[in-house]
């Protein structure tokens, strides 16, 4: 029993998920099963609601979602069993899908098999064999009864009939045992098929059976590794915070292989998938394990004050947020380096407003775009304060970059304001949040990073085990739920900087 979802509003419009898990959980977050668009679907909280499969109903619940859910209308105040054609919707202008339950199918009868030593009677079209059984020959004429006439030797016909009479029983002998020739070869053709159609269904059985057993010693092997990984990353998360982003998406993704591995029931195809995701979840951890060896300490205590959230709203009334930071300039102070897509729309049109909030801040400064980079995704902004700003203690040399499998952290907001600060920013501030990770491919106008990211983590600076700056973080790789990053390298906003 699965159950289908087929969105009817919002930036998934017209889409169908079909989920089969007995826990669905829905929002906008990355490791949610029932997703929505974290950039335009803005109604829906990073973690907006859950559906669990007990007891042979499905039981939705919010997750004390910041707009609410309704089901039919109405807004959710506690659980509600799911039933056929519910309509669900995530925020009271949130994009609606309708509920549907997808039950088991009955497969088709199974068509029967002959075995051998079963008669089987198929009409022959064939007119050129003899039938399988021939008429039986006419009955010889009598012989006719004494005359008086005289016996004429010469005319008389009777020896003639004798012999074709003889002959008609000759030719019939013959026919009769090819027939039955035929019908035995027959027969024994039959037999051979039948029993090589045993022969061939036992293989295939014995072949499956031990097909069976191989997929479930692989299943159990499988299940192994997801336990051990599990336990590693717990291990992990009790000695290095700031490595828990990055260790919470890997965990969740353990979780669900684990849940999937339980399920049995697999074909080999499926196996080779989860052990894909298995091996990408694998090397994240060893990774990350590298990057605990950063003196993550240090790096934040010099600059998590220099990062900033960044709230943009263009002429259509859009809001986006974003992360930049401060950068020593000989322009002068409160300068910012953040992502080009953060502040120019795609149009290429500039903001209406820009508010930039320090962390550990809950004030709001107005902030203005000085430049954006004509290729690369960088641009400039100037907050507009009297004071100075705390800014990062050093940008690297732009012939700097990281080798592949160094460590690197990130300081930023990854899910904007949807990350949990202790209550209101607006009355706490805002919470920077530093992850680690490590360089898994570096070019010349781009970094690949295995960390942890999210919407919100746009132009969140990288830092090299040094604390300087070596890149802007942009965006991630569709399907790797945050872990895979790309950043532009700081070269780029040197570029801007030198140019302003």
């Amino acid at each position: 029993m699965k159950a289908q979802f087929s969105v009817q509003s919002g930036a998934r419009a017209g889409q169908i998920d079909l989920l089969g898990q007995t826990f669905i959980s829905v929002g906008r977050h990355p490791e949610c099963h029932l997703r929505f668009d974290p950039d335009q679907d803005l109604d829906v909280s990073s973690r907006h609601a859950t559906i669990t499969f007990e007891s042979g109903f499905f039981v939705l619940r919010d997750l004390d979602s910041t707009n609410g859910t309704y089901v039919n209308g109405s807004r959710l105040s506690g659980e509600h069993l799911l039933a056929d054609d519910d309509l669900l919707q995530f925020g009271a202008n949130g994009p609606k899908a309708q509920f549907r339950i997808v039950r088991g199918i009955t497969p088709a009868a199974a068509v029967p098999v002959p075995v051998a030593g079963t008669a089987i009677y198929r009409p022959s079209t064939d007119t050129s064999l003899p039938a399988a059984e021939p008429p039986a020959p006419a009955p010889l004429p009598s012989r006719p009864a004494p005359s008086a006439q005289p016996r004429v030797t010469s005319g008389n016909r009777r020896p003639a009939e004798a012999a074709a009479l003889r002959s008609k029983g000759s030719t019939t002998v013959r026919v009769k045992a090819e027939v039955a020739r035929q019908t035995k070869s027959l027969r024994n053709a039959l037999m051979g098929l039948g029993a090589l159609i045993v022969v061939l269904a036992g293989a295939a059985i014995w072949q499956r059976v031990a097909s069976g057993r191989e997929l479930e010693v692989q299943r159990l092997v499988l299940l192994g590794q997801v336990d051990s990984l599990m336990n590693e990353v717990s291990r992990m998360a009790a000695g290095a915070q700031s490595l828990r982003e990055a260790l919470d998406s890997t965990q969740a993704t353990a979780v669900r292989l684990k849940a999937d591995l339980d399920q049995g029931h697999h074909d080999p195809a499926a196996l080779d998938s989860l052990r894909h995701q298995l091996n990408d979840a694998l090397r994240h951890q060893r990774n990350l394990s590298s990057a605990a060896a950063l003196d993550a300490r240090s790096i934040a205590a010099a600059n998590t004050d220099a990062t900033a959230l960044i709230f943009v709203q263009f002429q259509s009334g859009r809001t986006f947020t974003g992360s930049a930071f401060a950068v020593p300039s000989d322009a002068g102070g409160g300068l910012l380096l953040t992502n080009r897509h953060v502040v120019v729309d795609s149009a290429g049109n500039p903001p209406l407003k820009i508010g930039v909030a320090f962390n550990g801040s809950s004030q709001n400064f107005r902030a203005e775009l000085v430049k954006a980079h004509p290729t690369e995704d960088v641009a400039l902004i100037r907050v507009l304060v009297d004071k100075g700003v705390p800014t990062v203690a050093r940008l690297a040399q732009s012939n700097n970059a990281p080798q592949v499998g160094d460590p690197v952290a990130m300081i930023g907001f990854p899910l904007g304001l949807d990350l949990p600060m202790g209550g209101e920013w607006t009355a706490s501030g805002v919470r920077a949040t530093l992850t680690l990770g490590t360089a898994s491919k570096v070019l010349p106008n781009l970094l690949q990073l295995d960390g942890y990211g999210a919407e919100g983590s746009s132009g969140s600076p990288v830092f090299n085990r040094a604390g300087e700056v070596v890149g802007l973080v942009y965006g991630g790789q569709r399907g790797s739920n945050g872990r895979v990053l790309f950043a532009v390298p700081i070269r780029y906003g040197l570029e801007l900087l030198g140019g302003n």
